[in-house]
């Protein structure tokens, strides 16, 4: 017993079988069916953006609004604030501050960066001086 469906048969390429509730009508008329009926239901969200919590909006910003935040700092912004986290202060706590305690705050941030700034600078260094006895050793390969 075989049992046949309008995809058994190969169709010429662009045309499509007609199914039995539009049979007859062409695509564009079905297709214009479907944007008057899309155009006429209510407006609602898609899943996709539809916020999970009515309150969500109301919490803060976005992951991706804190990302792109982040990507517009400087690298310094970033030590500076990665430096302030670590002391347990921030900016505003910061301009608090009373001048004599700010400046030697500020001192140390400085130095910290400073460090970080320096270290990349030493590993090369040392990296070359590896490299510079290798040669001398007869070991290094180009």
């Amino acid at each position: 017993m075989k049992i046949s469906n309008s995809y058994d048969t190969p169709q010429p390429f662009g045309q499509a079988t007609a199914t039995s509730a539009n049979a007859g009508e062409s695509f564009q008329s079905v297709l214009s069916k479907a944007r008057t009926n899309a155009s006429s239901a209510p407006a609602t969200e898609s899943p996709s953006t539809a916020p999970k919590d009515s309150s969500a909006k109301a919490k803060g910003p976005t992951a991706l609004q804190e990302l792109l935040d982040y990507m517009k700092k400087t690298p310094e912004q970033r030590m500076r604030e990665a430096i302030l986290k670590k002391m347990g202060l921030t900016e505003e706590s910061l301009k608090t501050m009373p001048p004599e305690k700010r400046a030697a705050v500020e001192e140390t941030i400085a130095a910290k960066i400073k460090e970080l700034m320096q270290e990349p600078k030493e590993a090369e260094k040392a990296q070359a001086q590896t490299g510079k006895g290798a040669a001398q050793l007869g070991l290094a390969t180009r």
